[in-house]
């Protein structure tokens, strides 16, 4: 072999594993901020219940603000939608984002999309979390030209995908912001 493909082969090993220790701590990440979630949502039902008990026990010697105590529930019901969906949502998106960079694509900066193009890729892109395993844009055309146009959508799709990621992360800090404003309006209902 060659020293220039030795070298090559080298580099190519090392950012492997690079890859996977990069890939092993991102997942590390993303299972500590799912344990999270679980358990403010096991918190947020708890709390529900907990209170729902107290209101039911009559003669109860403290008195409660009934119309914060409301809002309380439905700022922790509010907390649950949000967990859950970021989970629902987190999932769907990566499975999608790796089966759609998984088929060919192409990325062109210089490409110019139509406004038809950009809601094709759109659409495209929320099918896709929808029913990941799909094969839009990644078909046997007839010519090299629309092959060619099909795999740039899929690039544009696969990009589209991956800035949906922060999606996911909006919602988890949206989440603990209402978990947050629950617990308030859940202590100050009770005077």
């Amino acid at each position: 072999m060659t020293p220039v493909f030795d070298g090559l082969e080298k580099f190519a090993i090392e950012q492997k594993e690079k890859f996977k220790e990069f890939d092993s701590k991102l997942l590390d990440a993303r299972t500590i901020s799912r344990d999270v979630i679980y358990k403010i949502i096991i918190v947020c039902s708890s709390t529900i219940g907990f209170s729902l008990t107290l209101v039911s026990i009559p003669n109860i010697g403290f008195s409660l603000d009934i119309n914060l105590l409301k809002i309380s529930w439905y700022l922790f019901l509010t907390t649950i939608i949000l967990g859950y969906t970021s989970i629902f949502l987190e999932g769907r998106i990566h499975y999608a984002l790796h089966w759609k960079a998984f088929q060919l694509q192409d990325y062109d900066d210089n490409y110019g999309y139509s406004v038809f193009d950009k809601l094709k890729v759109v659409m495209v892109g929320l099918y896709s979390i929808l029913l990941p395993r799909n094969l839009i844009f990644c078909k046997k055309y007839k010519t090299k030209l629309l092959a060619e146009y099909n795999s740039i959508l899929n690039g544009k799709v696969v990009s589209f995908l991956a800035e949906m990621e922060k999606l996911c992360f909006m919602l988890e800090n949206l989440f603990i912001v209402v978990f947050i404003a629950a617990l308030t309006v859940f202590i100050r209902s009770y005077k």
